[in-house]
């Protein structure tokens, strides 16, 4: 209605956003994957689990998911600042390493 997304996104800047990854070595996926889940929704009241498990904070959001291909379990974190981003990376693999999933 109010023209092309292309056009309503153009100011938008993606380099704003600081993006952290993590790929953690499991042998099980399912029971790492329910782990993590039982740990975020512990720690967090808003856990989305439609495509692994996703929480949106004050900061920034983070997903936990099984990789499709290879036994891994990947952390994508995204935050406005650098620091944000790396804050709740390390809460994140706090959360999983404790689960006794990370490296």
């Amino acid at each position: 209605r109010e023209g092309p997304l292309s056009e309503q996104t153009a100011d938008v800047d993606p380099s704003r956003y600081a993006t952290r990854r993590l790929n953690l070595p499991v042998e099980d996926k399912a029971g790492a994957m329910d782990a993590v889940g039982d740990a975020l929704r512990g720690a967090y009241d808003d856990v989305d689990t439609t495509d692994g498990v996703r929480v949106e904070t004050d900061d920034g959001w983070f997903l936990v998911r099984a990789s499709g291909t290879e036994p891994l379990v990947r952390v994508t974190v995204e935050a406005r600042r650098e620091s944000a981003a790396e804050g709740l990376l390390e809460e994140v693999n706090s959360l999983v390493d404790r689960r006794g999933i990370g490296s």
